[in-house]
């Protein structure tokens, strides 16, 4: 192999080298050829398809024909590529039938599956229903799950390695699901994607030519019982971490503004109406002279109540019912959580309090951070109030 790469090497500077001598004496060196190629390609095109192709057999046979068509002898252009002058042949003649098609490697022809097409669409749907309905099987389906499955099914007795082959070449692969609520409307999380900009309009209007911001907002308990989280560690052991038992808790309130890099916050017991007003007054301090905010958030009972004090520069927005994953505050507190709370014990309530506001901090000082996890393509302000930028 090494040979073989040195000789490629060998080659490219030969060729690239003489290259111009080739093309001035071109007249003496045609007599050269053996076999006539097929015009299918410029040397030009040729260059480059080998220069961007990832497969280093396919790359060698368009070396070879590269140097065919410069006028090398056949023994030349086998010896740059470690091969014999009959596969150089071999080569040419693929090329003149097929062009660039008649270099790609052809199919692995093994043994054909022990299961018909049919069968393995009908173990595919069943592997993707999964988990099972039935509450007495599994709530996952395991390798040797699937292998007993395709047993009943088919009678046709796989291994374990054997059943996980079947499942990559069907395209499938053992991934991390994200979680969805059971009651979720997914058609009503679509629709207001698509119609943000009339909600907004319907909600705001002109507001007197203010630009808009917009902000999303919601709340989290931070408890003691903390995390694990990945750490690194030697190979072949699995460090141990402390984790706390206490369930003492408290409550970040917060809300933040991506596009402005704006943000507010507090640390609290609880969550009810009363938090929710003081988080409303920090937001509303945060907007500057000539913008309204509209801040986005689900609806929890305290995001509702009757006794919310809105100022006059903020509209509420809500998002439809049990759609937690439109709301990227979500994310912020997993970053938080993963990043700050977890693998750690706090002695006391009050150093859980003051991480909790650290973590924060750093968050809503990192304007970079902030737009990365919070930005969302569907949020753009409606055509009316000509905003000069908006989350995009």
């Amino acid at each position: 192999m090494l040979r073989q790469k040195n000789s490629v090497v060998a080659f490219q500077d030969s060729y690239i080298g003489f290259k111009s001598t080739i093309e001035s004496n071109r007249e003496g060196i045609d007599d050269m050829r053996a076999i006539p190629i097929e015009s299918h390609h410029t040397i030009e095109e040729l260059e480059h398809f080998a220069k961007k192709c990832k497969d280093h057999h396919v790359e060698r046979k368009t070396r070879a024909i590269i140097m065919a068509l410069f006028g090398f002898p056949r023994t030349v252009a086998a010896r740059s590529q470690g091969v014999g002058t009959q596969t150089v042949r071999d080569w040419v003649l693929a090329y003149n039938a097929e062009g660039l098609d008649g270099l790609q490697p052809a199919p692995n022809r093994g043994r054909p599956s022990r299961l018909s097409e049919d069968d393995r669409k009908t173990v595919v749907q069943k592997v993707l229903d999964s988990p099972p309905e039935d509450t007495s099987s599994p709530s996952k389906w395991t390798v040797r799950d699937i292998a007993n499955m395709i047993l009943d099914l088919t009678g046709v007795r796989y291994t374990l390695e054997g059943v996980r082959k079947l499942l990559h070449r069907c395209g499938l692969r053992w991934i991390s699901p994200r979680p969805i609520h059971p009651k979720a409307d997914l058609e009503a999380q679509e629709t207001f994607r698509r119609d943000f900009q009339d909600l907004v309009h319907d909600l705001v209007g002109t507001k007197d030519d203010k630009k808009l911001q917009f902000w999303f907002q919601d709340e989290a308990r931070m408890g003691q019982m903390g995390l694990l989280r990945h750490v690194w560690a030697r190979k072949g052991t699995r460090p141990r971490v402390k984790r706390d038992c206490r369930f003492k808790s408290c409550v970040l309130f917060s809300a933040a503004c991506p596009e402005y890099h704006l943000s507010a916050a507090h640390i609290t017991d609880q969550s009810n109406t009363d938090e929710m007003n003081e988080l409303l007054a920090a937001i509303s301090a945060e907007v500057q002279e000539g913008y309204h905010a509209v801040i986005i958030l689900d609806r929890a009972t305290w995001h509702r109540s009757r006794e919310l004090v809105i100022p006059s520069n903020v509209s509420l927005l809500h998002l439809p019912p049990y759609s937690p994953e439109l709301n990227p505050m979500e994310t912020v507190y997993n970053h938080l959580k993963s990043n700050f709370h977890a693998n750690r014990v706090f002695e006391t309530f009050e150093d859980l309090k003051a991480n909790t506001l650290r973590a924060w901090k750093t968050f809503a000082d990192d304007p970079d951070l902030m737009k990365s996890i919070m930005h969302r393509k569907w949020v753009v302000a409606p055509d009316v109030s000509k905003p000069t930028s908006v989350i995009r």
